[in-house]
């Protein structure tokens, strides 16, 4: 199964993936040299050495469809890809979170390229200017897109839990803690999906679980096997459970019950 690349923005740009190879190249709003084209494929391949190659009447297709929009709705499409540079500038200066020298040399090297004037597209060209900038930026996010997903979950995680850290948590800190999470999320997951057998409704006289409430099936099976069935019964007992995993064993969770049997002539009365 075939999975589209990651994106900057929304929709991709309409570039045109086949090169052509016979006849003049389109005409487009600015001519694109042919070693400025070589240039900027190299760059490309250097960042993301999976990305397609752009020939001069790609670009002239794209900014020809650009000069099509109207000048907002334009601009707008390129912004939607530049503007994401602010991410990856923040990611490669947080010293909390340690990028890789590699990755940090390549995602300079995309940034030094949309800083300069004089490129493929030199930038005061009207209305498409930019356009090269943007296609480098689009064409290379595969380089950074996990990357930054991994950044945003932690500047969520350096919010809510970083007065632990002194504030300012590291990468490390960041991984165990995910990693301590996925555990215990798999360990309550196996335990929850094992067999069970239904012993009916349960009316109170077991603890805790008698807070529960009514839609709440239970059994144990070598001591430890747990099925929750029922919405705010569920959720009560998750809460429940994690607590009692975090405050006594993270990853093994051993549950003793002792079920009393009730007669029919019991219940009635």
């Amino acid at each position: 199964m075939r999975h589209e690349p990651p994106l900057p923005a929304g929709t991709p740009l309409p570039l045109p993936r086949l090169a052509r190879h016979d006849g003049p190249a389109f005409a487009g709003p600015v001519p694109l040299a042919p070693r400025a084209i070589a240039e900027f494929n190299d760059l490309l391949h250097e960042l993301h050495p999976d990305a397609p190659h752009v020939d001069a009447d790609a670009v002239a297709s794209v900014a020809r469809w650009l000069m099509e929009l109207p000048p907002d709705q334009g601009e707008a499409l390129l912004q939607a890809r530049l503007g994401r540079l602010a991410e990856l500038q923040a990611l490669v200066a947080d010293p909390d979170w340690a990028v890789e020298p590699a990755l940090a040399r390549r995602i300079g090297r995309m940034l030094a390229y949309v800083e300069r004037v004089r490129d493929l597209i030199p930038d005061d060209t009207p209305r498409v200017g930019r356009l090269d900038d943007a296609l480098l930026v689009e064409l290379a996010w595969p380089m950074v897109a996990e990357e930054l997903e991994d950044y945003r979950d932690f500047q969520r995680f350096r919010d809510e839990s970083g007065d632990a850290f002194g504030g300012h948590p590291t990468r490390d800190n960041w991984l165990q803690s995910r990693l301590e999470e996925g555990a215990l999320w798999e360990q309550l997951h196996r335990v929850r999906h094992q067999h069970y057998v239904d012993y009916g409704p349960l009316e109170g006289g077991l603890g805790v679980l008698g807070l529960l409430g009514r839609g709440v099936g239970l059994t144990l099976q070598g001591a430890q096997s747990v099925e929750l069935v029922g919405g705010v019964a569920q959720a009560a007992f998750a809460v429940f459970f994690v607590g009692f995993v975090i405050a006594f064993e993270p990853f093994h969770v051993a549950v003793a019950l002792e079920c009393q049997d009730v007669s029919g002539d019991a219940v009635q009365e």
